[in-house]
């Protein structure tokens, strides 16, 4: 599988940028015209576009990626904690 880097961004920005993508396809406007307009790749414009098809407005949203799990475990990770609090505490 391919990664990429994710697009530079906040999660508001991203979603104006599909939100943008889209008005540009309405108005009759191409993918590929869309995709250089906006500095993405023409597969993204197609997604965001078959998204807001699917779901409408909110196939375009911003959604929350959670991080991994923890690696440390609930136990080393309530010491680390009172032992940062008391050195916070000492300065």
């Amino acid at each position: 599988m391919l990664w990429s880097m994710r697009t530079k961004g906040s999660a508001a920005e991203l979603e104006q940028r599909r939100r943008q993508a889209v008005a540009l396809l309405n108005q009759g406007v191409k993918a590929a015209q869309a995709a250089r307009a906006l500095g993405v790749s023409g597969a993204a414009v197609t997604r965001w576009k078959q998204a807001y098809e699917e779901r409408g407005e909110a196939g375009l949203a911003a959604e929350p990626h959670p991080g991994g799990q923890p690696r440390l475990g609930k136990r080393v990770h309530r010491i680390v904690q009172r032992e940062s609090a008391g050195r916070v505490a000492e300065a």
